[in-house]
């Protein structure tokens, strides 16, 4: 039975005088009857064909037993008053706890809203006096949270809330009648600005504090443990930031700006006693560490060409960061003062540090990998080495890790990181295997556990990552050069690690696939079109496809800065010479295709999976089957109840366990 095929109209648009066809542009109106039968005609036939698939059962029932453990996050907060999120096996949503005067307690519980009312906990935070938790929750994933506050004295939550504090900062002074946030204003999905909220009124009547010259423009409040100095550091994309500071409580004060050097990133942070640091990428982009001393910024920690600072925290008595070395990750303690380093632990091959927060005097870092499920270590200022605060299970035995290097199309050299059976060793025959990459917004995209790798690899299959221009790994330079005019290198990267591992005999071209998601499903997108003869599957997922029209879905526009604007004729050339969309030609025989998406995605609109789907359908020349899948209640990737994920998970890996073969 073949998939429902989509009506075709002769939509001609004129782009700086080029005719840009775009058959399936009434998919755009997701309220349109026509589209709505479409799609649900479409996602009931990709359903019930996955359904269908002998291998899906097994999956499911093998992904739901490795989630069957506890899963943390990192802590936040002060010595007194600290939080984490958990989930237990018993969850379908993590709950927010805290270490209050060492007294665990339940802050929220998204589960209480049921499964046909899925909420999560987006973020959370401490305020510096230990007095208010701050945290947001949203509906269905869609990350349009409304902010809550809890009262650790009282212990309950406040009535009042206040709405679209989508990835909100919060600063509140200690004894003060009000705090600093982040929101958006009302029917906007730009504009982000920063406000004052009294104690006690309406949320509509909030003052505006900082509003930025650029609606688009992300500001991020940072309050001094003292209450005494705001620090507003704006975000302009992906490359540049401003930071400005002023005191607080003084009639007269006025903004400083500390940093503004044009294309260069500072991450300010506090210190528990009070001082300013930031982490920042200028000159070399790596990454620096610089203390500001009342007038001025003080290098603390120099930058080294390619080798990128990821965290940089301060605890009482140390200075942590975490740095890449040759795409591996390396925590460091270092003299606060002098910079001098003390200590420094490379991870294993194939692992990564995920993330780090101080605590008070306590450092507490997340370390994953393939093969190791993710385990948070603490680090206490009094103690000579780390020790394990949280292991929901031991490292994976079976499973081991393999480092290659591919030749790109101009020479550079392109990391691919395997993972595979223990008993398996490259040169002892080609397997199923499936390629991931990201390369995009400066992201480090390093190995990470998850259940599905081990299942696959389980069942014999390799999954390999490849380290694409795009991403953060090697430094800003890394970035740039695979980012706006040059985003076609990161696709030739991508390429040329799936060409090394089939010429190396890791497999073949009909048992490779394909997995992007987001930004990495715009990179297998670009895949699809540019090379159909290479992989035998291919999975997009939340995928951005119509790179002529992005910026007119949902929040698009912020991306401009990475990938050029469509309005602007020199980047609508770059853009339209690799839309995935545009770039489907008629009679190719493509490979078999998933593409999924979610209703309520608030970052890439499902459009772009619509639009992809009905064009494959209409242009494809081979037998190989195109499925759209849409998970309903649920958004981008966070905030997934552990049954959709499930049901997600397992039509992905069914899927590509179908098309590539039994290992």
């Amino acid at each position: 039975m073949k998939p429902p095929a989509a009506p075709r109209e002769n939509t001609v648009e004129i782009w700086h005088g080029v005719l840009v066809p775009d058959p399936f542009r009434w998919l755009e109106d997701k309220t349109n009857p026509q589209s709505q039968a479409w799609i649900s005609a479409m996602t009931a036939w990709s359903h019930a064909s996955l359904a269908a698939l002998d291998e899906r059962e097994p999956f499911r029932r093998r992904l739901a037993a490795l989630r069957e453990m506890s899963e943390r996050t990192l802590p936040v907060g002060i010595d007194a008053v600290w939080l984490f999120t958990e989930r237990t096996p018993a969850d379908q949503q993590a709950r927010l706890m805290a270490r209050i005067q060492s007294a665990l307690t339940l802050i929220e519980d998204p589960n209480r809203f049921g499964p046909d009312d899925p909420h999560h906990i987006d973020w959370a935070t401490v305020s510096a006096d230990g007095r208010w938790i701050f945290y947001g929750m949203s509906r269905h994933g869609d990350e349009w949270s409304t902010l809550y506050a809890y009262d650790t004295k009282i212990r309950t939550v406040q009535a009042e809330t206040i709405p679209r504090a989508r990835f909100a900062s919060v600063g509140a002074p200690p004894g003060g009648n009000g705090f600093y946030y982040t929101a958006y204003p009302p029917h906007s999905v730009h504009g982000k600005t920063v406000y004052w909220h009294r104690w006690g009124t309406a949320a509509e009547d909030d003052l505006i504090i900082f509003q930025p010259d650029n609606p688009l423009a992300s500001p991020r409040v940072l309050l001094s443990p003292d209450g005494r100095r705001l620090v507003i550091q704006i975000a302009y994309g992906w490359t540049r930031d401003v930071v400005w500071m002023r005191s607080e409580g003084q009639p007269d004060a006025r903004w400083e700006c500390l940093w503004d050097r044009g294309e260069s990133r500072c991450q300010p942070f506090w210190g528990p006693d009070g001082r300013l640091w930031a982490l920042t990428t200028d000159e070399a982009g790596s990454g620096s560490v610089l203390r500001y001393d009342g007038h001025r910024w003080t290098p603390v920690i120099e930058e080294i060409a390619r080798q990128p600072i990821l965290h940089a925290v301060v605890t009482r008595q140390w200075l942590y960061l975490h740095r890449l070395v040759d795409a591996r990750s390396q925590l460091e303690r270092r003299d606060p003062e002098t910079g001098r380093l003390l200590d420094a632990t490379m991870m294993a091959e194939g692992t990564h540090i995920r993330g780090m927060e101080a605590v008070g005097s306590t450092l507490y870092y997340e370390v994953t990998g393939f093969f190791l499920p993710p385990r948070i270590e603490r680090w206490h200022d009094s103690d000579r080495q780390a020790t394990l605060w949280h292991a929901p299970r031991s490292p994976i035995a079976s499973m081991k890790v393999t480092r290659t290097e591919a030749t790109s199309s101009d020479g550079t050299s392109i990391p691919v990181i395997v993972a595979h059976p223990a008993d398996w060793q490259p040169g002892s025959g080609p397997r199923p295997l499936v390629l991931n990459g990201y390369g995009g917004f400066n992201v480090a995209h390093l190995p990470s556990y998850s259940p599905t790798i081990e299942a696959w690899v389980e069942k014999g299959g390799l999954y390999a990552l490849a380290v694409i221009r795009g991403g953060g790994e090697f430094g800003d330079a890394w970035h740039r050069d695979g980012m706006r005019s040059h985003k076609q290198k990161g696709f030739d990267d991508f390429y040329h690690a799936a060409n090394h591992l089939i010429q190396a005999r890791f497999t073949t071209a009909r048992q490779l696939g394909v997995l992007g998601r987001s930004n990495g499903g715009l990179l297998a997108g670009a895949f699809l079109t540019q090379h159909p003869d290479t992989a035998r599957a291919v999975v997009m997922g939340v995928p951005l496809l119509d790179m002529i029209h992005f910026p007119r879905f949902l929040i698009g526009g912020l991306w401009t800065t990475e990938y050029g604007s469509p309005d602007i004729p020199e980047e609508f050339q770059w853009l339209y010479a690799y839309s995935p969309y545009h770039r489907v030609q008629d009679h190719t025989p493509y490979p078999a295709v998933l593409l999924f998406t979610s209703e309520e995605d608030g970052r890439v609109d499902p459009v772009h999976a619509f639009k992809m789907a009905a064009r494959l359908i209409e242009a494809t020349a081979s037998d190989q089957p195109v499925f759209l899948r849409l998970a309903p209640k649920t958004g981008h990737g966070a905030g997934k109840s552990l049954n959709v994920w499930l049901d997600e998970e397992s039509d992905i890996w069914a899927f590509f366990a179908h098309y590539l073969g039994n290992a």
